[in-house]
């Protein structure tokens, strides 16, 4: 029996294999930005919520439908919108836009955080996406030679997904349902922030039923550019009642986010009643930065085992060919 002073050393945390529960990952769009500071492979810039009408160049459309906005965020703009029938086109027009646009990114061929956190990640663990672009699409296509990709939920819906709703069959755009096959559906993205009824959607009820059980049983919840905003009374509410903080005495959560360190513990206090969490500004920071593929495992050691841990973090590499040989030596103990 070995005691509880000796420290982990990298060769044994890579070496260990044996921690099921799932790593929960939230992304939010400062998850996308982030992985595309300087544009994306085309030099297209990922717009947020805050900037979203002047990135998407939108004011013109909207000078030409006399539609008065008042510097708004684009969540109040498009809310407003969708209460009013006779604006109905202009809502499934702005939808296009936006489908469209998305629908062109691409990442750059350099190494992102995209990839990183891909192969950070099991299969047994999950990421859950409010984003609409394909950057996580994207990331896992290239890297799913390397190892099993974790499950992907779409809070939100996804330019590169859609959805039979008679068989609740997920796949990639332009294919058909395996078992009517009937052309599966675009999944919608746009949702009005003062009624943002998951249940009403029956594929973005379906993710969030199974984030929902995946968060009752997860050891570590890792939100990354997510800030809550207040237009998401809804989905915060979900996300607790689920990860219930009451019930999770050992487990762990970290936020990974540019704000200060004063207002992310105001965002989620909640989250918090045993003061387990991290707040990070950069993913390298991270439980995944620093123990990739084996947090879990890390997180055993430390808080059951009591032994202090050497890390072994995630090399700062640019090229995408060696980043996954390097993950190989991981992925080759599991």
């Amino acid at each position: 029996m070995k005691s509880h002073n000796i420290v982990v050393t990298k060769e044994e945390i890579i070496k260990s294999n044996f921690y099921n529960r799932p790593h929960i990952v939230l992304l939010g769009a400062g998850a996308s930005r982030a992985a595309i500071l300087n544009g994306d492979k085309n030099g297209k810039v990922l717009p947020l919520m805050d900037d979203f009408v002047d990135v998407m160049n939108l004011e013109e459309f909207f000078n030409k439908k006399n539609i008065v906005i008042n510097n708004r965020n684009f969540e109040e703009i498009f809310s407003d919108l969708s209460e009013n029938p006779k604006h109905k086109n202009d809502c499934e027009e702005l939808e296009k836009i936006i489908y469209d646009y998305f629908s062109t990114l691409e990442l750059p061929n350099e190494v992102t955080i995209y990839d990183q956190l891909i192969l950070s990640l099991r299969e047994k663990d999950v990421i859950a996406t409010f984003n609409w672009d394909l950057f996580l699409v994207q990331a896992i296509k290239r890297n799913i030679n390397i190892a099993q990709p974790p499950t992907v939920l779409f809070l939100h819906g996804n330019v590169s997904v859609s959805f039979c709703e008679e068989h609740e069959i997920v796949g990639s755009n332009g294919i058909n349902c395996i078992k009517c096959r009937k052309p599966l559906k675009k999944t919608k993205l746009l949702y009005p922030i003062k009624q943002k009824n998951y249940n009403n959607d029956p594929f973005i009820k379906k993710e969030w039923e199974a984030l929902e059980s995946k968060l009752k049983y997860g050891f570590m919840f890792t939100l990354f550019g997510y800030s809550a905003p207040e237009t998401d009374k809804e989905a915060i509410t979900l996300i607790k009642d689920a990860w219930n903080p009451e019930n999770k005495r050992m487990e762990f959560y970290e936020v990974i986010d540019i704000k200060s360190e004063f207002e992310l513990e105001k965002n989620w206090v909640e989250f918090d009643p045993y003061r387990h969490a991290n707040y990070l500004k950069h993913f390298k920071e991270s439980w995944l930065g620093t123990y990739p593929r084996r947090t879990g495992e890390a997180h055993h050691f430390r808080h059951f085992d009591g032994r202090p841990l050497s890390p072994n973090e995630l090399p700062d590499l640019k090229n995408l060919d060696n980043l996954q040989y390097w993950i190989t030596k991981l992925v080759e103990k599991e």
